[in-house]
């Protein structure tokens, strides 16, 4: 039997995972970075999330929701930087993005080590 802690994280890559396999089939000229920088993410989202097992129902939730809603609000700013209709390049998106949604995890597990 798989522990919350492990079921928790599985979720995760598999989204972040999901995202990555989409969204580089999707922008093919852009999925060599989009592959580095969503794997970056996902290993990220790995560490961070070595306490998610001490977060409630309600509060893993919220963030797994947040967590998709980021993904789908990357997905349309890479098509638009693919398509020149952003003043950003999809590196810098990319990057952009993905240090956001890094940021949220290490939130969470930082908000979970004051328990």
């Amino acid at each position: 039997m798989t522990s919350v802690k492990q079921e928790r994280v599985d979720k995760v890559v598999r989204r972040v995972s999901g995202a990555e396999r989409t969204f580089a089939a999707r922008h093919t000229a852009y999925a060599a970075p989009i592959r580095a920088s969503l794997g970056k993410l996902r290993d990220e989202l790995e560490r961070a999330h070595d306490k998610c097992d001490l977060a409630g129902e309600r509060e893993w939730a919220t963030y797994m929701a947040s967590l998709d809603q980021g993904l789908a609000e990357l997905d349309v700013e890479v098509g638009r930087a693919a398509e020149g209709r952003d003043t950003r390049s999809v590196e810098q998106v990319l990057a952009h993005h993905t240090s956001a949604l890094a940021e949220a995890g290490w939130r969470l597990q930082f908000s979970l080590g004051k328990s």
